[in-house]
């Protein structure tokens, strides 16, 4: 019987902190959303407290899950770039599929809201489709480990990194 060798794949993972925050902030108009149709299944009869209750509870749900996407994992390794949620890759980029890192600085009022964005491009399919962009905030824990890491892959597979402000596009080999 052959022994397994151990993986030398080195596989960083990068959380928002910010994420319980907004579940916590999230759940309260929730709550509320849950008494007004209590209130409104005593009060106007149950058809009309039910119709309410489903209509803004499925909004709260989509908004919900399109922020739990932006808040997602983000999850560099040798293989690529991936996000994930709760366990579950809901998108993934290797790295010899990757065209262009573009780094997008978006301003704010004050420096405070200033913001920096990472889209991760990739190359064209077989079919001639473009693969879907990989798009994250460079706020997540640890981000100086995140700019390393992803430096070092960019490094090694030879990645064109473009930094795009308001005002001019910037090409060079590193975040």
């Amino acid at each position: 019987m052959s022994e397994r060798k151990p993986s030398t794949t080195e596989i960083d993972v990068f959380k928002y902190a910010s994420l319980p925050t907004f579940f916590f902030i999230f759940s309260i108009p929730i709550l509320i959303l849950l008494g007004v149709s209590i209130h409104g299944l005593s009060k106007y009869g149950y058809v009309n407290g039910m119709l309410g209750m489903v209509i803004f509870s499925s909004i709260f749900f989509i908004g919900g899950i399109f922020v739990c996407l932006g808040y997602s994992d983000v999850i560099v390794d040798d293989q690529g770039v991936s996000r994930r949620l709760l366990g579950w890759v809901w998108r993934s980029i290797s790295w010899d599929k990757i065209e262009l890192i573009r780094i997008v600085e978006i301003s704010g009022r004050s420096a405070q809201f200033a913001r920096s964005m990472v889209a991760i491009v990739p190359i064209q399919s077989v079919s001639g489709r473009k693969l879907r962009s990989i798009v994250f905030s460079k706020e997540v824990d640890a981000a100086g480990r995140l700019v390393t890491a992803m430096n070092r892959r960019i490094a090694q597979y030879r990645i064109p990194v473009e930094h795009k402000t308001a005002s001019s596009i910037v090409r060079s080999d590193h975040i």
